[in-house]
């Protein structure tokens, strides 16, 4: 998979969610728990090579794109 994918990205204390959208608007979303490591969390060390398209601590961004995805699955089931 290659193209430029906007990432957004909100760690909680229990869960980290992400959303991401590619160059034609698909959107993609996901969860996962929080690591109780999460103190040494690192980033790559190229990480500012992409901050056009990083947005961390995106949660309204996050709440509205699992809100719409809940939706989408809804409506198709």
């Amino acid at each position: 998979m290659t193209g430029v994918f906007n990432v957004g990205v909100d760690v909680g204390g229990t869960f980290t969610d992400t959303v991401a959208i590619d160059n034609t608007g698909r959107l993609f979303v996901g969860k996962a728990p929080t690591p109780a490591s999460i103190g040494r969390l690192t980033v790559r060390p190229d990480w500012q090579t992409y901050r056009e398209y990083f947005c961390p601590g995106c949660g309204v961004l996050l709440d509205v794109a699992f809100e719409e995805a809940g939706k989408a699955r809804r409506a198709a089931a």
